[in-house]
């Protein structure tokens, strides 16, 4: 569940970063090594560069400077790429993977099996379709420890 944090933050900066040109897939506020972190992950679809996150940084910050999010208290803004291991969860990541391979690992044995390996086909708020050699899979999502791309070198 987002924070109060990352929601103000979400609606002041998604319409700005909209308008360069990328989507604004999630806003992370939390604690990492170096101290409390405010990520902005955007998506293209040609892809995000090094410099697109550099153009988008520059586009926010003084947004969130005089937004003041965290009322004054010190973070480190950084905004970054989905990434090509980044997990399946939302229904924009569905959206975003539909008609793609994916791996699904289970909590426990699904027909058998601890992971699977199909294109997904369908979702819902509730399940996903996934098509195997043999047929397609309606699985609940609660059944899926983790859902991600199946990366093909």
């Amino acid at each position: 569940m987002a924070s109060k944090i990352e929601i103000e933050v979400e609606s002041a900066v998604r319409g700005l970063i909209e308008s360069l040109g990328y989507q604004l897939v999630e806003v992370d506020y939390s604690k990492k090594f170096n101290g409390m972190n405010l990520t902005l992950f955007i998506d293209s679809a040609d892809g995000i560069s090094i410099n697109d996150c550099e153009r988008v940084h520059r586009a926010v910050d003084g947004v969130l400077d005089e937004l003041d999010p965290t009322s004054g208290a010190k973070y480190t803004l950084n905004v970054s790429s989905l990434g090509l291991d980044r997990p399946i969860k939302s229904p924009a990541d569905f959206k975003r993977n539909l008609n793609k391979d994916i791996t699904v690992k289970f909590y426990a044995p699904f027909n058998g099996m601890k992971e699977l390996t199909g294109k997904l086909v369908g979702f819902s708020e509730k399940d996903f379709e996934i098509q195997t050699d043999k047929k397609v899979l309606k699985i609940d999502l609660s059944l899926a420890a983790k859902i991600e791309l199946k990366l093909n070198f």
